[in-house]
């Protein structure tokens, strides 16, 4: 495959393993549903990253300026995915200027709402939307703070502020 296919194969996966992403990369067919946040949904986000940027990397040096191009935009945004990951930022999203809660409202921002079916997932997606299930962990309420994404905060040692997460509950 070129760095165009790979780029496209990759967005295709990416919509399946994060539905809100899809929805914010005009990616149809994922408004209904909702990505698994828990350490286990993050670990196959980090997986995807990686092996991508693997199938990539060839293309970095393609003889095709436009290959090379595409190849290098997509190592670098995969790069800083990657960065973060492996710092547990995913796991320090709490916080009231752009965090989980704020991607969350700008999803449903950007869903269609001209037609019936559109609506339709609009309350398919609201009626997945469960604090046990669907919150990512580190912004879950403090009585679930024994709940895996809490345990991999207490090991990287990173704790956000308890007033933060419970303006959040609220």
């Amino acid at each position: 495959m070129n760095a165009f296919e790979i780029s496209s194969s990759f967005i295709d996966q990416l919509a399946v393993l994060e539905p809100t992403d899809a929805t914010l990369l005009g990616v149809h067919g994922h408004d209904h549903e909702w990505g698994d946040q828990s350490p286990d949904g993050v670990e196959a986000l980090a997986s995807l990253w990686s092996s991508t940027r693997a199938e990539v990397a060839p293309h970095i040096s393609d003889p095709d300026p436009w290959q090379r191009h595409a190849a290098l935009v997509l190592t670098a945004w995969l790069d800083s995915k990657i960065v973060g990951y492996e710092a547990g930022d995913n796991y320090r999203s709490v916080n009231h200027t752009y965090s989980t809660f704020q991607v969350l409202r700008d999803t449903f921002d950007q869903m269609d709402r001209s037609t019936k079916e559109a609506w339709e997932n609009i309350c398919s997606r609201l009626e997945g939307f469960t604090v046990e299930r669907r919150v990512p962990p580190v912004t879950r309420p403090w009585p679930h703070r024994h709940t895996p994404g809490w345990m991999v905060i207490r090991d990287l040692g990173d704790y956000s502020s308890r007033r933060r997460s419970r303006s959040y509950a609220q």
